[in-house]
């Protein structure tokens, strides 16, 4: 029985070099897999650099190019004039049931006291109306 014990303890110990042999062994294959994986992304943040560099260049001379062209006062007014235009139009109001009025009519306290009455019929304050 000492015999066959001391033989298993042998066969153990050799198994158990062997495996830790294995495991030394996976374990630099893993350290050089991860160094080459280390050295692609360093390549690959390398050349995402490079073309964040070179398309950061192109667009600020676009914009230097683009900013050296002067505005003429005609196209400063055009573009007012539109934004204007486009905060009126957010303004207005379609109202059904409501009479028309004649555009010869320049009764503007009808028109506010009209304006009045459908703000508070909806629920409006007056002070909500002077943001209008």
């Amino acid at each position: 029985l000492l015999k066959f014990s001391h033989e298993l303890l042998r066969k153990a110990a050799a198994d158990l070099d062997s495996l830790k042999c294995e495991q030394l062994q996976n374990q630099s294959r893993l350290i050089r897999t991860q160094e080459d994986l280390n050295v692609k992304k360093s390549v690959q943040l390398d050349s995402v650099q490079k073309t964040v560099d070179e398309k950061l260049s192109s667009w600020s001379a676009v914009v230097a190019k683009n900013s050296e062209k002067k505005v003429t006062q005609k196209e400063m007014k055009k573009v007012v004039k539109l934004a204007i235009n486009e905060q009126d139009r957010e303004r207005n109001v379609i109202m059904f049931n409501v009479q028309e009025r004649n555009a010869d009519d320049k009764n503007e306290h009808h028109d506010g006291q009209l304006a009045l009455r459908i703000m508070k019929s909806a629920g409006i304050s007056d002070q909500d109306g002077d943001n209008f």
